[in-house]
């Protein structure tokens, strides 16, 4: 979402590969976020998670809103 966001779409199969040269700054501090060591995973899951739903919005994706408002929370309801 990010790359297609950013229209870097050069490199759809790969989303690490050049994304220092052809992310956004903002984008690629959000990205470095989500990586990292095992350490703080709920961080970054959350961080994660936040992204992908800027990400679609800014896309204008159609999301549920009852999907989204349960990812933002960190839980889902089966």
């Amino acid at each position: 979402l990010a790359r297609l966001h950013g229209g870097a779409t050069g490199h759809w199969g790969n989303a690490t590969r050049r994304a220092e040269q052809e992310l956004s700054p903002a984008a690629l501090a959000r990205f470095a976020a989500l990586t990292g060591p095992l350490d703080d995973l709920e961080r970054r899951y959350a961080a994660a998670v936040a992204w992908t739903l800027d990400l679609a919005a800014g896309l204008g994706l159609a999301l549920d809103d009852r999907l989204a408002q349960e990812l933002r929370r960190g839980r889902l309801d089966a």
